[in-house]
């Protein structure tokens, strides 16, 4: 009974420490910019080696994201979505590596016991049954590491393909009223 409610316990607490944000060691600088730069055309958003570039001038990890916050939703969105997978990859990979070695633990002492006296005790089948579920945490744990991997790190190329689609509409028409003719020109 304590070993299960041992393990329940380091469970709530991956889980919960898994959800709480990094705390970032970094200045808090606000990235405030327009979603068009000087040039008239969107800034260009790049990671290259873990560093983080706008129209290849180098930000920390929260100018990065409040800039995507600021300018584009749907690149926020995936990298807030990539965040959350990443973090329950990992927090599923912890727990499935400590049910494992937990399990292991258990049969074997089990396994040992079973040497001195004769016929096995339940530790070897709780054994079994914590390799198995650490196991299919381990394997669980994969899909959720990848996926959010992909998400959280393919945010800026979102934010650039929106930015690309953006073209500037220039119009010039010739507008008629009781008051006269006029032309009209429109951004």
């Amino acid at each position: 009974m304590r070993k299960s409610l041992f393990f329940l316990a380091l469970l709530c607490a991956t889980t919960i420490f898994a959800q709480q944000p990094a705390i970032d060691s970094e200045p808090e600088v606000i990235v405030q910019s327009d979603s068009l730069s000087t040039t008239g055309t969107c800034p260009y958003l790049d990671i290259e080696h873990g560093q983080y570039y706008l129209d290849n001038k180098c930000i920390t990890s929260k100018e990065y994201k409040d800039f995507l916050k600021n300018n584009s939703p749907e690149a926020w969105q995936s990298y807030k979505k990539g965040t959350a997978l990443w973090a329950t990859g990992w927090s599923f990979f912890g727990v499935g590596v400590a049910c494992f070695c937990a399990g292991e633990i258990l049969f074997i002492g089990d396994a040992v016991a079973s040497m001195f006296e004769s016929g096995h005790g339940p530790g070897m089948l709780a054994g079994i049954g914590l390799m198995i579920g650490g196991g299919a945490l381990n394997v669980a744990s994969i899909p959720c590491l990848i996926v959010g991997g992909k998400k959280k790190y393919s945010a800026h190329e979102i934010y650039n393909n929106n930015c690309s689609k953006y073209q500037p509409q220039i119009e010039l028409s010739l507008q008629t009223s009781q008051n006269g003719i006029g032309l009209a020109f429109k951004l």
